[in-house]
């Protein structure tokens, strides 16, 4: 009997697979018989094998028996190898993905959310994207509703403090959702980490061409400051894209003021007051002392950027945003932890201002 070890990624699909031993147990003068061991991208050892195809692989077109888990099927060409690999690693994909949202689900309601990351699984964007789509489905399955989007990690200071170099999109939930005024317990959240930002409220879906770096984009039918609620845990022996983004983005709910319509500042015929976009500012206070703050043109810059990037990203992934959906268009200023009872408020002229009360209390 013959070994042939190998350590080999195969992308099918998007699909992400390793082959970690290729074993001969069988030869007549017609064909061979290999069996075929697999790992899944949730196994260690697929986080260390190569990113290579099939054809790197340089197997024959012969019968392959493959035992793929307690699955065996018999195929007699390389492409049929691909097709039946194909259609099982899909199916065993999906399972597995129910499986991981709904633990995730049930972690994030006991406020201990990411423990599966703890464990060693490693997921890279995609995968991230498509286990945050399964937990959505488990939560509007329950009664939820997602109302938009949030966009993170979009300054340079919020990426240096995850590690992560792009930005990631979250969903909002309405059972999420708190007016400005509200009073919170921090024992609702898992290491209560805020951030101030912009929001908008889209009239429409984006288009490409309205996007400007000094002009709120056409699609905006209301501009608002917000206090973005985070639990900030991050679990896994490095940081990583496909954990915060599985996580939704470390996204716990928003505290919204109530803002200003895009007619309120631009007027019926869309003519800007560009002295207050050009004096708009941002600043962080927690019981009345200033922890952070940003102010010019780079607000208005960021809520461009934003909602371009996430027209496209949501596109990618077969969605679309529409009129009356919430988006979060980043934070400029840092990720701020919330260690003791406090009250915090942004102020963002000519935008408005938002404000929440911190207690300790048992939550319900």
């Amino acid at each position: 009997m013959r070994h042939v070890w190998l350590s080999a990624g195969i992308i099918i699909e998007k699909v992400k697979l390793t082959i970690v031993n290729c074993e001969l147990i069988g030869q007549s003068s017609h064909f061979s018989i290999y069996t075929l061991q697999f790992n899944f991208f949730n196994d260690p050892i697929s986080t260390r094998s190569l990113r290579s195809g099939f054809d790197s692989l340089k197997l024959p077109s012969l019968p392959f028996r493959i035992d793929f888990r307690q699955t065996t099927v018999t195929v007699v060409t390389f492409s049929e190898l691909c097709e039946k690999v194909d259609s099982r690693l899909k199916a065993s994909v999906t399972s597995q993905n129910q499986q991981w949202a709904s633990r995730q689900l049930a972690d994030y309601d006991a406020r201990l959310p990411g423990t599966m990351f703890a464990e060693g699984v490693v997921l890279d964007v995609a995968q991230g994207y498509e286990l945050q789509s399964a937990v959505a489905q488990w939560r509007c399955g329950r009664g939820e509703r997602v109302i938009g989007y949030k966009v993170g990690c979009t300054s340079p200071t919020i990426r240096a403090q995850l590690g992560i170099n792009h930005c990631v999109s979250g969903r909002l939930y309405d059972s999420e959702q708190h007016s400005s005024g509200a009073v919170l317990s921090r024992e609702r959240f898992a290491n209560l980490a805020i951030e101030g930002e912009i929001a908008v409220e889209l009239s429409r879906e984006p288009n490409e061409k309205e996007f400007s770096e000094v002009e709120i984009p056409a699609c905006v039918a209301r501009v608002f400051p917000v206090i973005e609620l985070h639990n900030h845990v991050m679990r896994g022996e490095r940081p990583s894209a496909g954990e915060l983004i599985a996580n939704n983005a470390i996204h716990a709910g928003v505290v919204a003021g109530s803002g200003v319509r895009l007619t309120d500042i631009c007027g019926a015929n869309d003519n800007y007051d560009s002295g207050a976009l050009d004096s708009s500012a941002l600043s962080i206070f927690a019981d009345d002392r200033l922890l952070d703050e940003c102010a010019g043109p780079t607000l208005i810059q960021t809520i461009n950027s934003s909602l371009k990037w996430l027209t496209k990203s949501v596109r990618d992934r077969g969605e679309r945003l529409s009129a009356g959906q919430i988006i979060l268009t980043g934070s400029i200023p840092s990720l701020i932890p919330i260690a003791e009872d406090c009250g915090i408020r942004v102020d963002a002229p000519p935008f408005g201002s938002v404000e929440v009360k911190f207690i300790t209390c048992p939550s319900s």
